[in-house]
């Protein structure tokens, strides 16, 4: 059966390291109306996070490339076409997978660092 007085520990204690937690990503001083400066946190203004959005658009455009460079040019349009034809989600996968000037130059980059893929535009 718990006491409490520890209850009360405990939770003076969890109130602490929250406000612990909270100084740690910044905090400044300020005058209260008695004269004492008191810490308090401050939060940073919340980022849109680019980098992995970023990371992800070069990995997909990537993939695309090599896929467009293994499979041809004409194979790669047809695998395209046919799912423009099928349903709404495949009509997106189109859509996001059709050749564009940024795909066509790394493909054009690919094949010329890898001389072993020999498919052909």
């Amino acid at each position: 059966m718990p006491v409490t007085g520890f209850q009360s520990f405990d939770n003076r204690i969890r109130r602490i390291n929250r406000r612990h937690r909270k100084m740690t990503r910044g905090c400044e001083g300020r005058l209260t109306q008695d004269g004492l400066v008191v810490a308090v946190s401050v939060d940073p203004p919340r980022r849109f996070p680019w980098a992995p959005l970023l990371a992800l658009a070069l990995v997909f455009l990537l993939f695309k490339s090599m896929v467009f460079t293994s499979l041809g040019a004409a194979e790669y349009r047809n695998r395209v076409d046919l799912m423009a034809r099928g349903t709404v989600v495949e009509q997106a996968g189109a859509w996001l997978l059709s050749p564009d000037v940024t795909t066509l130059w790394l493909a054009d980059q690919i094949r010329i660092g890898l001389p072993g893929l020999t498919a052909s535009r």
